[in-house]
């Protein structure tokens, strides 16, 4: 397996498909993943610490 980390919530032009951006730890690669426009602004928010875990 290869750790990756979240660089961000992007929006791929012309289609306005929101994606996630993620970035090999150890190494240089990208890799985008096509998500919901849901899931995006779910992790856009926990990414600017908007979002609490339940207690």
């Amino acid at each position: 397996m290869i750790e990756v980390e979240i660089v961000g919530v992007r929006i791929e032009l012309p289609s306005n498909q929101p994606l996630v951006l993620l970035k090999e730890i150890h190494g240089e690669r990208h890799v985008p993943i096509w998500i919901g426009t849901p899931e995006a602004s779910a992790i856009a928010l926990a990414q600017q610490g908007w979002c609490r875990r339940a207690p």
